[in-house]
């Protein structure tokens, strides 16, 4: 597909989703989440995109507490998982951050909250 059409721009949405589902069965969010990107990565970097736009989950910065309302994750925030399905999307940012490093290719991460379109997941219905 990148060989024939030639993107200019890349944005991947596509993961695994579902916390439950990520502590039932890992394995498969490794493979969709931080293969599957990895697989992208290679393609952009191959066929010369433009600008790789991975869009992650506020969930890679953990839980924070009820008991705090003052506190709110920012940009600086660390990485702390609390899932199977977190961590997978946390190593997917990782490794988009090592291919801007390594590779030069133009990159960058939104991490926001319960994205929604027609085939999310139900239980996250807005």
């Amino acid at each position: 597909l990148f060989e024939k059409e030639r993107p200019d721009i890349v944005v991947n949405f596509a993961a695994e989703s579902h916390v439950d589902r990520s502590i039932e069965d890992p394995e498969i969010f490794v493979k969709t989440n931080v293969l599957g990107t990895t697989t992208l990565l290679d393609a952009s970097v191959k066929y010369g995109v433009k600008r790789y736009h991975q869009v992650s989950t506020d969930e890679v910065y953990g839980d924070l507490p009820l008991d705090r309302p003052d506190l709110f994750f920012t940009e600086t925030t660390p990485l702390h998982t609390s899932s199977p399905y977190s961590s997978a999307k946390a190593a997917a940012d990782l490794f988009v951050q090592a291919y801007n490093r390594t590779y030069g290719l133009p990159t960058t991460i939104s991490r926001c909250s319960n994205n929604y379109g027609p085939y999310h997941f139900p239980e996250k219905l807005i």
